[in-house]
């Protein structure tokens, strides 16, 4: 066998582990990488291995070099991607911001690119990926849930509702869709809804402190005391809290929903 053969059989290994054992995808790069070879695919197998165990940080070198030698559309979002769920948003729109001038149609690039401008307050900048990713995929609700937020952000409550109204519609069980409608219903005074939006939340997710915070505080705003103390029996704000980043943005590491979906979804980007 000779050495291209061997290591496309490696590289065909590490991508069938990388399905169901990341940690072994892992090895096989590394054990190929420390052998000298020079083959961008096992950089690329590393990144994406390291990705899928949530090990972020690590994950950003062999996804630099990726991007810098390959130029591949998925390493660079992956590498924005790892910046963000790192606390990097500066970083991230830097990296994604080029993604999206080298590969314009990629909807998840321009979403992602749009969470990282709204973590760093630039949410008018924000609008127009959020817009681009609904217009190219109507049915992501990702990017309504988003879109709604970052015009909630903007104080435009109305315009916001009728986004995550339609988040809802397309993840029916979605708590954090729920809880940001109900935050936007609260803004504009129509507590009774919100009310609702926030127990409908608490229903699909039953220990979502935040959503139980912001009922309680819908619920004081309605003069209705005694209900607002037992859900959680404590003190409730004043006023609802407002979406954290990972609330509102829906933070990288949560945007897959489960170890096989992601390993299928950074196999098809990179």
């Amino acid at each position: 066998m000779g050495e291209a053969e061997r290591q496309r059989d490696q590289l065909a290994a590490g991508w069938n582990a990388i399905e169901r054992d990341p940690r072994s995808a892992e090895e096989i790069a590394r054990i190929a990488l420390r052998a000298g070879s020079p083959h961008i695919e096992f950089v690329r197998l590393l990144g994406a291995s390291l990705f899928l165990q949530d090990r972020f940080r690590e994950a950003i070198e062999p996804f630099r070099e990726v991007f810098q030698k390959a130029r591949t559309a998925g390493a660079g979002y992956h590498l924005g991607h790892c910046h963000l769920a790192v606390g990097d948003p500066k970083t991230a729109s830097a990296v994604l911001e080029q993604v999206v001038r080298e590969f314009p149609q990629m909807v998840q690039a321009h979403n992602l690119l749009g969470i990282s401008l709204a973590q760093q307050s630039r949410h008018r900048e924000a609008l127009a990926h959020f817009a681009f990713a609904m217009e190219r995929s109507p049915r992501d609700a990702e990017a309504h849930n988003n879109m709604g937020n970052a015009l909630s952000e903007l104080g435009r409550y109305e315009e916001a509702i009728s986004y995550l109204e339609k988040a809802t519609e397309l993840t029916p069980d979605d708590p954090q869709a729920r809880n940001n409608l109900g935050n936007a219903l609260f803004k504009l005074h129509r507590s009774d809804e919100a009310i609702a939006t926030y127990r409908k939340a608490i229903e699909l997710a039953p220990d979502y402190a935040k959503a139980h915070s912001n009922l309680g505080a819908a619920l004081v705003e309605r003069n209705r005391y005694e209900e607002a103390l037992p859900p959680a029996k404590k003190r409730w704000p004043s006023t609802p809290t407002t979406p954290t980043p990972i609330s509102t943005w829906g933070s990288p590491t949560t945007a897959y929903t489960g170890s096989t979906r992601r390993s299928r979804v950074t196999r098809r980007l990179l």
